[in-house]
């Protein structure tokens, strides 16, 4: 979280009664880029998140003219509102009176496409913040039709008993709805989770098919004990790559020890393949 306005700059570089601020036609003027920043912090990351937030209101200044960030702001302090960054500064565009889960399924999917449709782009991307649970999600509501655990979320709406997750298989039917005002798929130049655990296979084969780009901050629950674990496990394999250890990362993160030596193999065997093709040191 502390590093959120660096992977904000580094993906932009990658070339219920409510109120709105005007109406919802959109502006004459078609954008690069739109960047949506998903802010769930309606639980106990809601400091951190409300410091990212004023980090990424400074940052804003540096912004070109051409690129929109719109974030939807969840915290424990306020109800949900939607805000437009630029020139250093917050414009709130929408408000709402009263709280309710963003991570809603159809909800989700209305804040992103009333987004899309008042700010149009040539191209979208999303970042998320919040929890994250990689693969495997043991606690409270998930909202989903399908029975894979693992998700995003929570928000919990001043609870700390009961909250709701979004299932990432769940998620993905989200982005395969968004359509630009066009009519066309609004297909993600990236999707960027600032969250833990967020980069494991399953989850990028879940979303593979809706942004050109996956990324994760590589930050991990136990990211301190995750060397430790690595080298206690496989001391042979101290030279591992940054791929290998993102992807064992996820797994150990999990406890699962075993995944993560049989992901490591499979990485290895991958990159030795890939490497004798000429596409030598990647990632290292």
């Amino acid at each position: 979280m502390r590093k959120f306005l660096f992977f904000l700059t580094m993906c932009i570089a990658l070339c219920s009664c409510s109120s709105d601020e005007g109406n919802d036609n959109p502006p004459v003027r078609t954008a690069f880029r739109t960047v949506i920043v998903y802010m769930c912090g309606d639980n106990n990351l809601s400091d951190s998140l409300r410091q990212d937030y004023k980090e990424m209101v400074a940052g804003s200044a540096n912004l070109p003219d051409n690129v929109n960030v719109i974030v939807l702001n969840d915290n424990l302090r306020s109800t949900p509102f939607i805000a437009k960054l630029s020139d250093g500064q917050e414009t709130v565009v929408k408000t709402w009176d009263t709280d309710f889960y963003v991570t809603v399924p159809d909800t989700m999917l209305n804040i992103m496409q009333w987004i899309i449709n008042k700010y149009p782009a040539e191209e979208y991307a999303t970042i998320f913040t919040g929890h994250g649970t990689g693969a495997r999600q043991t606690i409270d509501t998930i909202h989903t039709d399908m029975k894979r655990f693992y998700a995003y979320g929570i928000d919990r709406n001043y609870s700390t008993t009961e909250g709701a997750w979004i299932n990432v298989p769940t998620l993905a039917t989200v982005f395969s709805n968004l359509k630009t005002p066009t009519g066309r798929s609004a297909h993600m130049k990236y999707i960027f989770f600032d969250c833990c655990c967020m980069q494991s296979v399953e989850d990028v084969y879940e979303l593979r098919n809706y942004a050109d780009y996956l990324a994760n901050n590589g930050q991990y629950s136990r990211s301190n004990d995750m060397y430790y674990q690595i080298g206690r496990m496989m001391p042979q394999m101290s030279g591992l790559s940054a791929i290998q250890m993102a992807m064992a990362g996820n797994y150990i993160n999990l406890h699962r020890l075993d995944s993560a030596r049989i992901c490591n193999e499979r990485a290895i065997k991958s990159e030795a393949e890939l490497e004798a093709q000429g596409y030598a040191n990647i990632a290292r």
